[in-house]
């Protein structure tokens, strides 16, 4: 099918199609939150917003279930705003443009956004439906959940009845979340000092591309290439070979994503160019074999007309040394769960000041203890390095609960609807669904979503038939929702 025939059959994707044409990158939320708050509010609804620009939303139950315990949908509003760098397109003011290629919707060279998109298009569908059966429903849609989970540190608990919650923030059919890792905001700053350039030396830009990214949380343990760490290690070897300054370094763009590029401004003599232009390749073609076809790692070096002035040699070796040694990846496994990710780092972002260059990490971590280990193993090589190191957003993790009538009903209505059971687990990633925990005391909780792949990167894209699949799926369990 096409774009508009899946649309003409799904009524939840003409609402994300609407939702996705008003930019709502994290804190840039106030237009769409105002938006659905108008049309919920259109359709009779109770809509509460709070300072944070959250929603509240309310329906009563449908005939025949006004008997029936409430029960909680929620989801965030805002999206990982990542392009590629041939695009022009504009976060702030340009919206979503949306391709169909064999059943996966995604977007023209963007994010698309279905994380966590269409969990608002799934609620406001059945808000909207005068023929959904279900208990009262108390919807919450958060703001700036990709950047530390801002709107759910700030709800206002007391304004829920329920008791069950049904999270859509996951990205594989078939499987339902119990609990998620905690994570932590990390940024140290290393000081730098700067001097003249040879008389001789022209600018260069030195580029790590061609690498896949992805979410920081779900896609840590794929080994995939760290772009900010690949770039520190090629100039840190390029520096012990051939005579050249840095001017700057700076490398992603969010903390939960994966780092894709990164760049350096350097200054040398022409006349080395061609020999370290070779050393690169050299350096790729060893790199590439590391990630053994996990990535595609491309260096490159062009001319630019001015870098200015440049790093001392000792302020050039502490920033490769921050860049090399800062901790990154996977950290520890969880033993309870095989295969799972207990703690990990991601090194996302890499920022040059006038005075300085900032590293902002993001820790994620299932055990408490070993979030706060990682971040003073961070404050320790801050200090080292000459630096400081400051902590930020810190969110809990979601513990696992043995009694859970939420969950046996999935389980039930999932394998009579499926014909398959519903595989129940834990995940790296972070859900709002711990801090939740803490403002509406005693809430049972679960999380379920289609599936989606390269969430946080421009290649990320939305199984149609699982999104259709999916909602029906939500429809039958608050049909069957009776605790």
């Amino acid at each position: 099918m096409n774009w508009s025939e899946w649309k003409e059959q799904n009524q939840f994707l003409q609402i994300f199609e609407e939702f996705s044409k008003i930019p709502h990158c994290s804190h840039n939320e106030t237009a769409v939150s105002d938006w659905i708050a108008e049309s919920a509010r259109g359709w009779g609804l109770e809509v509460k917003q709070d300072q944070k620009k959250n929603l509240y939303i309310r329906k009563p139950a449908s005939l025949g279930y006004e008997s029936r315990p409430a029960i909680i949908l929620q989801g965030h509003m805002d999206m990982v705003c990542e392009k590629n760098a041939s695009t022009c397109h504009d976060f702030l003011v340009d919206g979503i443009e949306m391709i169909v290629e064999d059943d996966w919707l995604h977007a023209k060279e963007t994010t698309l956004g279905a994380d966590n998109g269409v969990a608002v298009a799934y609620m406001l569908a059945i808000l909207h439906d005068e023929h959904a059966e279900h208990p009262m429903l108390e919807c919450m849609i958060t703001t700036e959940e990709e950047t530390g989970m801002g709107g759910a540190s700030v709800i206002d608990g007391s304004w829920f009845t329920a008791k069950a919650m049904i999270n859509l923030d996951s990205e594989e059919e078939g499987y339902a979340l119990v609990s998620c890792a905690g994570g932590l905001r990390s940024e140290f700053v290393l000081p730098v000092e700067k001097e003249t350039p040879g008389e001789a030396w022209k600018g260069y830009r030195l580029g790590v591309t061609g690498l896949k990214g992805g979410h920081s949380g779900a896609e840590i343990h794929h080994g995939r290439g760290n772009a900010n760490q690949i770039l520190g290690r090629v100039v840190g070897e390029l520096s012990e070979k051939f005579d050249f300054g840095v001017s700057s370094i700076a490398g992603g763009s969010k903390v939960n994503a994966i780092p894709r590029e990164a760049n350096a401004i350097l200054q040398l003599d022409p006349e080395a160019f061609d020999q370290i232009s070779s050393h690169l390749g050299y350096l790729e073609a060893v790199i590439n074999q590391e990630l053994h076809g996990k990535d595609q790692l491309i260096l490159k070096m062009e001319p630019i007309e001015d870098g200015g002035l440049i790093w001392t040699k000792d302020t050039l070796n502490r920033i490769v040394s921050g860049l090399t040694l800062c901790p990154n990846g996977v950290q520890t496994m969880s033993v309870k769960i095989p295969g799972l990710v207990e703690s990990s780092t991601n090194l996302g972002i890499v920022a040059t000041t006038e005075d300085a260059v900032v590293f902002k990490n993001g820790i994620r971590s299932s055990v408490g203890s070993l979030k706060r280990e990682i971040a003073n193993r961070m404050d320790r090589l801050a200090i080292a390095l000459g630096g400081e190191h400051q902590m930020g957003n810190d969110y809990p993790a979601w513990e696992y609960r043995e009694d859970s009538p939420l969950r046996d009903l999935l389980m039930t209505v999932y394998e009579k609807q499926a014909e398959k059971p519903l595989k129940v687990t834990a995940i790296h990633a972070g859900l709002e669904c711990g801090i939740l925990a803490r403002a509406i005391s005693d809430l049972d909780m679960i999380s379920i979503g289609p599936d989606m792949k390269d969430v946080h990167t421009p290649e990320e894209a939305l199984n149609l038939p699982s999104a259709v699949r999916t909602y029906k799926f939500l429809l039958e369990v608050l049909k069957n929702y009776n605790d």
